[in-house]
């Protein structure tokens, strides 16, 4: 099987969990590296794959760049993730801020409460400025 192949199943096993239906129809040596890119020990695989200790270490020299390739397909999906999650709460942070917004227009500004919202006003386009997602009120 080539190298991109094998690749292809096991990101497809990393997104989706086992694309077989068992994990004993992907071959062990596949298994052997999305085990390792999740940080199994050599003693824990070996034990789930029914090979000696000595061997998941070979294949850990032989496989170690497909091990280090879907580590680093793992790494970009979690950067995936947090990038998606910061848009999310720069968009919550705008919506709160056209809520806040959407109140002041409607007072008159007399009175603690106005000076709060104005104050969570200024604290919200500050961090939206900043391009920071972490709110400290």
């Amino acid at each position: 099987m080539g190298q991109g192949k094998k690749i292809e199943i096991v990101k497809g096993f990393m997104e989706n969990g086992w694309p077989f239906n068992s994990p004993e129809e992907m071959g062990k040596k596949e298994r052997f590296i999305v085990m390792r890119a999740k940080g199994w020990s050599y003693d824990k695989i070996a034990s789930e794959l029914g090979i000696c200790l000595s061997t998941a270490k070979n294949w850990a020299k032989d496989l170690q760049e497909d091990i280090r390739n879907l580590k680093v397909i793992e790494k970009d999906k979690l950067i995936r993730r947090y990038i998606l999650s910061k848009e999310k709460r720069m968009e919550f942070l705008g919506q709160l801020l056209d809520k806040i917004n959407t109140e002041l227009s409607e007072r008159d500004l007399k009175g603690a409460s106005d000076y709060a919202l104005v104050t969570m006003a200024i604290k919200l386009i500050s961090i939206i400025r900043k391009g920071r997602g972490n709110i400290k009120v």
